[in-house]
């Protein structure tokens, strides 16, 4: 990014003036005569992963012959914050005094990423309107005509008045507030991919950069692959806002505090063993260790070079070793992506890291406020991962302390290399279905794996890197292990666990599983495909046979199989079956119909009846129905699949072909009456939606549950009506009849299966110990 950064600051924390990130034209494109796009936008510390990923995203939709200013709104002074439900609430009213009280400015919350170039909003016509905005209350994106504006909105009136005051005033002046294109401010599920241009994710215990994981409980996003896209592709280049040519505001301003007071907090706590283990081989000579002020330990006094950050400039060259300490908590969050990528970049063998932290935050002593562990150890961990991606070459050790004054080591973890070929256990459970996901599982990280009883008794794994679950022995097996100690192989189950889920070092969670996100669970936004490539082939070569007089396109209808099959009546059969037969009428194909083994005999009838010909029928038998079910999955063109089947939805989407969804009532049909009851009960209390539809804010009903569930006293009953959701949000699926124009949300998320395998590859790179 080129980019040149601006800012006053006071001191260490707050601001006078907001940050401006200045994006000039792309080189070798003849610059734009049109006035810079600026955009405001309301920020904190917490946010500044999404504050990454707004900026990257106006970088991949800018006019390259433009000029844009992005002025960063976070931790200004003069404000009084109390009643703010953000900590940028009201930074918005005081744009007009920020821009100069001329010309034009965007305004918006950090919680958003631009599908389409920003200067199509800063150029619209205004027809002498104050500010466009989607609604006069809906302030979280304008456009904003500032001279005209500041007679309402300035920096004195902000400073002091609540929200709703400052917006009550401009929403009764006739004229002063224009409608904008609801396509600049689509909140979460308003979204539709090509026709929406920013996509506002609103519900905060859905955002899919979680943060605040003190105040909620996060959820799952339909549209969160729209986020997760941008992230992946940000963190492919290497993409971060500053740089050591220019770092965050505050970067230097800590610097400059540290060289005007000496850093208190005494010597450094000694290495741990694991660490001078992996220094033993170092040359002393060809070490540097780097800190902020006056830190770091008498044992680091050999070493070649010892660097203070707050005294001088970044090194030039690099050391065999280099050792940090006293450095990156002393440090903005904003600038942790880049120095880590400049401590990676100096170390050409090792690099080790001591960091204090602490989650529940610390200030100094003296009473300073250029020194705070605010960040949690998992945080710290992350930052790391993250950036040694970039340098695989390069072994690393990190420790992570707890607190100024404390020598209690929260966390040591060190960097490992993946081998060729790693030990993975997978553990049976002597169930089909469970053993054929947890085979499903091991089969997709492309490694060997041996197997095991799960009811088997002995001690730990011996020599195993990896142990997979997928039911509730393994589970109970491995608890077992976490309790007794012993084991050195990473857990991972695929499921819900049933147990707490920090036993396990990852869960892989389906939409079905209806899990809460954690730092452990991988979310799948559709699940690995239930039946492999080699079952699919067979199936399809013993049906070709019987359907290859058919014209095509086959359309293959997979019918019931799931939790809500006792919605698929005699009714809702003859309902399908007729829309089925008007797809193959329009399109000239041609129906396979493969009603899932178990489905009722009347119901098959009845759909048989409604569907007509051309149609190809299964036989009733069980062994030869799953066949037919295996090989339509193989064979057909396209497919309509009845939402209640999870298994059926998952396989159908594995491919590149066409999905529609018949939607079934929703009817749970496993349990009592008494606990269906409860299930419907707990779904009202916990899921609440605004009057716009979009989801409200999570309370604290939603918070006890899903604590409930992380710590194995409470399981959901399976329910495919997440996935479909997430299906149809990610344009995986339409609903049946939607096929001719198309109801795209967002991209294709990547294939669970190379999700998976990133994930247990990161997951092994690095051993705790």
């Amino acid at each position: 990014m080129t980019a040149l950064i601006e800012a006053t600051v006071n001191n260490a924390d707050e601001r006078t003036h907001p940050t401006v990130v200045r994006l000039s034209p792309l080189p070798g494109v003849a610059p734009s005569n049109a006035p810079p796009v600026r955009i405001f936008l309301g920020t904190e510390d917490a946010q500044y992963k999404a504050e990454r990923i707004f900026l990257y995203s106006i970088e991949q939709v800018r006019d390259p012959a433009r000029a844009y200013e992005i002025h960063l709104m976070k931790n200004l002074a003069g404000f009084n914050r109390r009643w703010w439900r953000t900590g940028f609430t009201n930074y918005r009213f005081a744009i007009p005094d920020f821009a100069g009280r001329r010309g034009r400015a965007i305004y918006n919350d950090v919680d958003q990423v631009y599908t389409a170039d920003p200067a199509l909003l800063f150029d619209l016509d205004m027809e002498d309107h104050g500010y466009l905005a989607v609604s006069p209350a809906d302030t979280s994106v304008m456009l904003i005509d500032c001279q005209r504006m500041a007679r309402w909105w300035n920096r004195a009136a902000a400073s002091r008045r609540h929200k709703h005051r400052l917006t009550r005033g401009p929403a009764r002046e006739p004229g002063l507030w224009g409608a904008l294109d609801p396509g600049w401010n689509a909140r979460d599920g308003e979204y539709i991919e090509g026709r929406s241009m920013l996509l506002h994710f609103t519900a905060l215990h859905t955002q899919p950069w979680q943060p605040a994981p003190d105040r909620y409980s996060y959820r799952p996003h339909p549209l969160g692959e729209v986020w997760h896209r941008l992230k992946r592709a940000a963190d492919e280049q290497g993409y971060t806002v500053f740089t050591a040519e220019h770092p965050g505001p505050g970067y230097h301003a800590l610097l400059a505090a540290h060289r005007a007071r000496a850093a208190p907090g005494g010597a450094s706590p000694p290495w741990s063993d694991a660490a001078r283990h992996r220094l033993r081989d170092v040359d002393p000579g060809d070490c540097w260790q780097i800190s902020v002020g006056s830190g770091g330990s008498d044992e680091d006094a050999a070493c070649h070079r010892r660097i203070d950050l707050a005294s001088e400039h970044w090194p030039r060259g690099a050391a065999d070793a280099v050792l940090v300490r006293d450095c990156l908590e002393r440090l903005p969050a904003e600038d942790i992506p880049w120095v880590l990528g400049e401590l990676f970049g100096r170390a050409r063998r090792l690099l080790c890291i001591a960091v204090r932290c602490g989650p529940g935050g610390h200030t100094l002593a003296d009473g300073s406020n250029i020194h705070q562990c605010r960040r949690p150890p998992d945080w710290w961990r992350e930052q790391v991962l993250a950036a040694a991606r970039h340098a695989p070459r390069v072994d690393w050790h990190l420790e992570l302390y707890a607190g100024i004054d404390s020598d209690r080591r929260l966390v040591r973890c060190t960097s490992r290399a993946v081998g060729t070929d790693p030990c993975v256990l997978l553990l049976l459970e002597d169930d089909a279905p469970a053993d054929a996901a947890g085979r499903r599982l091991a089969e997709v990280l492309g490694w060997s794996w041996r197997e095991q009883a799960a009811a088997e008794d002995g001690g730990a794994p011996d020599g195993a890197d990896l142990v997979l679950t997928a039911g509730p022995r393994g589970t109970r097996r491995a608890r077992h292990w976490r309790r007794v100690g012993g084991i050195d192989a990473r857990l991972v189950h695929l499921g819900p666990p049933g147990v707490p889920m920090a036993v396990f070092d990852l869960v892989i969670s389906r939409p079905q599983d209806q899990l809460p996100i954690r730092d452990n669970v991988q979310y799948l936004a559709r699940p690995l495909s239930p039946v492999d490539a080699g079952t699919l082939a067979d199936a399809g070569q013993r049906l070709r046979p019987a359907i290859e007089s058919l014209p095509r396109p086959w359309i293959g209808v997979l019918a019931g199989g799931g939790d809500l099959s006792s919605a698929l009546d005699g009714d809702s059969a003859r309902e399908l079956g007729r829309q089925a037969r008007e797809q193959a009428h329009a399109l000239g194909g041609s129906l396979i119909i493969a009603p899932f083994p178990g489905v009722r005999p009347d119901v098959i009838d009845a759909l048989h009846s409604a569907a007509g010909e051309p149609m190809y029928r299964s036989d009733p038998d069980a062994a030869e129905a799953s066949a037919s079910y295996h090989g339509c999955l193989a064979l057909a063109d396209r497919f309509i699949v009845t939402g209640d089947s999870a298994d059926a939805l998952a396989a159908a989407c594995a491919g590149d072909r066409p999905v529609a969804v018949f939607e079934l009532a929703p009817r749970l049909d496993s349990g009592s009456r008494w606990a269906r009851s409860c299930q419907w009960l707990l779904d009202r209390s916990i899921r609440h939606t605004s009057h716009r539809g979009t989801p409200r804010q999570q309370d604290w009903r939603g918070r006890i549950h899903d604590w409930l569930i992380t710590s194995g006293r409470m399981t959901r009953t399976h329910d495919p009506r997440p996935l479909l959701e997430s299906c149809l949000a990610s344009g995986l699926a339409t609903r049946l009849g939607d096929e001719t124009t198309g109801d795209p949300r967002a991209p294709a998320p990547p294939p669970p299966d190379k999700l998976v395998r990133r994930r247990i590859r990161r997951l092994l790179s690095y051993q705790c110990i």
